[in-house]
């Protein structure tokens, strides 16, 4: 027994064939930093890609924010000089259109004031010529106050024109007139 116990202690003892795994006994000093180095490189590989990758997004960030502030002042500086040139361009015709109003104003008054001079040559060329020798513009009349008497004029002249139209035919066809 002793013979089969001492050949199974050699068994153990035998070295294995083939590759030779290093187990924590058989472990150096030498060997231990070598594993942390490459543990460590590694971590520091990957800490490091992490930090730029990190940094690259930073980085577009920022990028980015600056595209848009830029972006955001060249569009505000348009829109401003649009509106400015809008506000002008309104001024202007409002100008304009005054302007033509007046013209338009004073060219009807000077027309209906030689109309009534030429009208009333008696007594109201005295009062006519009497105003324009002050040096003082005539009043400016109300136009919609002018506009009603014209309106008023042109129905009571249409009113006159049908009660003329009414008489002659009565005296016509002997028809009895109607009033309206």
């Amino acid at each position: 027994m002793a013979a089969s116990l001492s050949a199974a202690t050699q068994l153990r003892a035998a070295p294995v064939p083939g590759p030779v795994r290093p187990t924590a006994q058989r472990l150096t000093p030498a060997w231990r930093p070598n594993v942390r180095s490459r543990a460590a490189s590694s971590s520091r590989d990957a800490a490091a890609s992490a930090q730029q990758e990190s940094r690259g997004m930073l980085e577009a960030f920022f990028i980015g924010r600056a595209l848009a502030e830029v972006v955001n002042e060249r569009l505000g500086a348009a829109l401003g000089d649009a509106l400015a040139d809008f506000g002008k361009w309104d001024a202007e015709t409002r100008q304009a259109m005054r302007e033509l109003r007046e013209e338009v104003l004073s060219r009807a008054q000077r027309e209906m004031m030689a109309a009534a001079g030429a009208g009333d040559a008696g007594a109201a060329g005295s009062t006519a010529s009497g105003s324009s020798s002050s040096g003082a513009p005539p009043p400016v009349p109300d136009l919609a106050a002018a506009a009603d008497d014209l309106r008023a004029e042109v129905a009571s002249a249409r009113a006159m024109l049908q009660q003329i139209k009414q008489q002659r035919r009565q005296q016509q066809g002997g028809q009895p007139a109607q009033q309206a």
